[in-house]
């Protein structure tokens, strides 16, 4: 999970100096952060929870499904 918000704010920070380098925005950066970057950041880790735990679940469920008929 930590790996996705770093990956998620990064994107954001270089989208936000790009934007900010060719003047397609006026916010400063506290602005961006609050108004832009943390509820991108927040919605973003909320769906890899919903997806990534029952995924996780599943999938060792299976892996321990194909471990048991290999013993067989």
């Amino acid at each position: 999970m930590m790996m996705i918000a770093l990956g998620q704010f990064l994107f954001d920070a270089i989208n936000y100096g790009l934007n900010r380098l060719f003047n397609i925005t006026h916010w400063t950066f506290e602005e961006a952060l609050m108004l832009q970057m943390l509820p991108s950041l927040l919605f973003n880790l909320a769906f890899a929870l919903l997806i990534y735990v029952p995924m996780r679940k599943l999938l060792e469920r299976s892996r321990a499904a194909v471990g048991t008929e290999a013993d067989e």
